[in-house]
């Protein structure tokens, strides 16, 4: 039998709110991009990892290595991104933004700050507090391994919140060795 930690009314009041971040989140990130989709967070992926590869890229941002692929090449085709070798035996393709790259996940990362302000002005900065630790800790009990953590992470500045002081990073534990 399933019994519900949360009553009716405060399970759709939050799903509301998280529907409201989420689309508020994608709608700000998307235009600061330029582009619907995933792009805004490959841009971010790609200032996070300088030179990771195009099956670890796709699996970050949760899509096919066939569009992964299609995402590079729309930021190549930009001038945003710019393809080259990688792996330890060279031959896989490795992928880093240009400085208009990095400009432009700059860009969406800034997009994403004003968007969560905003959806926080109503909040004193106690309450903000209290909900951002409560936040990071319902965030790290949903994380399910490293790979998930780094899917969560795919839109944050890890410039305000380092690997090695992020909670969501620890709770997914060790980067599993690449071969």
């Amino acid at each position: 039998m399933y019994v519900s930690v949360v009553d009716a009314r405060s399970a759709n009041i939050l799903g509301a709110w998280l529907l409201l971040a989420a689309d508020s989140l994608g709608a700000t990130t998307e235009q600061a991009a330029g582009h619907r989709g995933a792009l805004a967070a490959t841009l971010v992926v790609l200032r996070q990892e300088p030179g990771i590869g195009i099956d670890r890229l796709g699996a970050t941002l949760r899509v096919s290595q066939p569009a992964a692929v299609r995402l590079v090449n729309q930021l190549v085709e930009a001038g945003l991104a710019r393809r080259g070798a990688g792996g330890p035996d060279g031959r896989r393709t490795s992928v880093r933004l240009t400085a208009a790259g990095t400009r432009a996940a700059g860009a969406v990362l800034k997009s994403r700050h004003r968007a969560i302000e905003d959806l926080l002005s109503g909040l004193s900065p106690a309450e903000r507090d209290q909900l951002a630790r409560l936040a990071e800790k319902a965030c790290v009990a949903g994380i399910d391994g490293w790979l998930h953590a780094q899917q969560v992470c795919r839109l944050c500045d890890i410039v305000s919140c380092p690997p090695a002081s992020c909670p969501v990073d620890a709770a997914g534990g060790p980067a599993p060795s690449t071969p």
